[in-house]
């Protein structure tokens, strides 16, 4: 699993928890109250017994105006070391976290030469920028017992930025042999501002080892003449440009490559799936043209 690493360059408050409600069984409604019972349900899947699921101190992620798009959906940062976010439709369970962490970088140093110790750093709140830069305002504990002795810690609230930051992670990958060459099939982002995914090949020198190479497009969202309406992530928000052709599985039939792909979001009813061809595994020098364009 991939974890995003926050760096501190400079010197959020919200306080509630994400967590699953028993739902109280509903008593006969009374004659001076007939409103219906509302249950209430976890927005992450909560094992009771060890408390995984819990997020504490939630806060949305903001996001400016120009970069409000499907690239991050709905997601929360907080005290817990995560982003949580609902890439499918909104519904109970639906958000999955993903770890970052918060290091001290040269405001640790700085500290230090001063006598102070940089702790725990709590609660993080995230954001990004007008020009598409992230930003965290988080939360430190420092102490330093020659300046306050009798205290044993204080908080600083302090700004952090990422060394790198995904906001997909490449997944669905598998090995292809194509004329004794090894490729990683898998699904990446190609673009941000509009998101678009699609579907590469990495060249392999071994099954653990990449070859000193880019990634290879091998299916990519149509974008001529509009492009296709069925590549849209989500359905029903007419101002996203989010388009997504993902889990390619390819095969040979009669001499002839084949890609099963999917297309949409699973949950939503716009979800399908699609086939297309080439003349060539991979793209054949000069334009595109052996890339897997051809479809139904």
């Amino acid at each position: 699993m991939s974890v995003t690493r926050f760096r501190t360059i400079s010197a959020a408050l919200a306080c509630s928890i994400l967590e699953a409600a028993q739902a109280q069984t509903p008593q006969a409604p009374s004659s001076r109250d007939s409103s219906p019972q509302i249950a209430i349900e976890p927005m992450t899947q909560v094992d009771p017994t060890t408390g995984a699921g819990n997020f504490s101190d939630p806060y949305p992620i903001r996001i400016a105006p120009q970069w409000a798009n499907a690239s991050l959906p709905p997601s929360f940062s907080g005290a817990t070391k995560q982003i949580l976010s609902c890439w499918h439709l909104l519904q109970k369970d639906c958000f999955q976290g993903r770890p970052f962490d918060v290091q001290g970088g040269s405001l640790a140093q700085q500290a230090q030469a001063e006598g102070t110790t940089l702790g725990a750093f709590k609660t993080s709140n995230i954001f990004r920028d007008g020009s598409g830069r992230w930003h965290m305002a988080t939360t430190v504990q420092v102490k330093n017992p020659t300046v306050y002795p009798d205290l044993k810690h204080w908080n600083v609230i302090v700004h952090a930025h990422p060394d790198a930051f995904s906001e997909n992670a490449d997944y669905d990958g598998k090995y292809v042999e194509d004329s004794g060459n090894l490729y990683l099939l898998y699904s990446r982002r190609l673009s941000e501002n509009p998101a678009h995914d699609g579907i590469v090949a990495q060249p392999m020198r071994s099954e653990t080892q990449l070859a000193p190479v880019a990634p290879i497009v091998l299916l990519a969202p149509d974008v001529i003449d509009g492009g296709l309406n069925s590549e849209y992530f989500f359905l029903f928000k007419a101002n996203d440009h989010f388009k997504l052709v993902e889990t390619g599985n390819v095969t040979v039939i009669g001499g002839k490559y084949v890609m099963a792909y999917s297309t949409g979001a699973c949950d939503q009813p716009n979800y399908k799936t699609g086939l297309a061809w080439p003349d060539t595994f991979l793209p054949l020098s000069g334009p595109p043209t052996g890339r897997f364009t051809s479809r139904t």
